[in-house]
């Protein structure tokens, strides 16, 4: 999971839970068996000089590439089209992976 992926869910949990200790505390929970990848310098790099149209898309992109990581699932899958790691609609992961 990317510290992108953490920013993002805190930010939309921080709209339902008010509480800032109960949204840390939700969270932390959700994402304590995560393991998280790199943002850094040179994934920005990386970042700057792609093709994709979204630079958000990019960063999870490259990171996800950086770590190793063999598939993507996102709900923006056509924001991938120059993707090198599958890339899968939730759903579709669940219909053919999971079910």
């Amino acid at each position: 999971c990317s510290p992108t992926s953490f920013a993002i869910t805190y930010f939309f949990l921080g709209k339902q839970i008010k509480s800032r200790q109960l949204l840390n505390e939700h969270t932390i929970n959700f994402f304590s068996e995560f393991y998280f990848t790199r943002e850094d310098d040179l994934i920005m790099e990386k970042v700057k000089n792609s093709k994709f149209r979204d630079l958000e898309d990019a960063l999870q992109y490259y990171s996800a590439e950086d770590a190793g990581v063999n598939i993507i699932i996102t709900n923006n899958y056509f924001d991938f089209e120059h993707s090198i790691i599958p890339v899968y609609h939730p759903l579709q992961y669940i219909n053919q992976f999971l079910i």
